[in-house]
């Protein structure tokens, strides 16, 4: 009986790479500096794994990135700026297709002034265990392969809790 891992594809290759030690490349979309340092911070400090991130500002700017270099997820704020949560939600799978795809909700209560929220919100993505959150994207896609992804989802509770 045929399980699809028999003929490893360039993806799934980069995905078993990734997994056996090697950086695992993250491109995150978001418009949001703070939030992007405080993902980077979180993912310095864990101890799942060594993590490689990579930011855009906007899902063209990624979606070119990703035609051009190898990249092993995709994280996606869905709080982006000028763009409709249920658009982001239908790039988002479109490109689950190619690579695995984490979305990242809730980030909308993170206050516009990063000194007021910044703690609050590396606590709230510790919480979460992102981390990890992203290298079981990463097996998943590994064992069924992209055809059969869905992105998935990550929400952050309320930071003034």
């Amino acid at each position: 009986m045929s399980t699809g891992t028999e003929y490893p594809n360039e993806a799934s290759t980069a995905m078993a790479a990734s997994l056996e030690g090697d950086r695992m490349r993250v491109l995150l979309v978001a418009d949001r500096v703070p939030l992007a340092a405080a993902i980077q911070s979180v993912l310095e400090k864990s101890p799942r794994g060594d993590f490689e991130l990579v930011v855009e500002r906007d899902l063209a700017c990624a979606a070119r990135r990703i035609q051009a270099e190898r990249v092993d997820l995709l994280l996606l704020d869905l709080a982006l700026a000028d763009v409709r949560r249920s658009v982001l939600v239908d790039r988002a799978s479109e490109l689950a297709t190619r690579l695995p795809v984490v979305a990242l909700s809730g980030t909308e209560a993170f206050a516009p002034n990063p000194s007021d929220s910044s703690r609050a919100l590396q606590d709230q993505l510790e919480e979460a265990d992102l981390a990890a959150v992203l290298q079981r994207t990463l097996r998943r896609a590994r064992r069924l392969g992209s055809v059969a992804l869905a992105p998935v989802f990550c929400r952050l509770e309320s930071f003034g809790a």
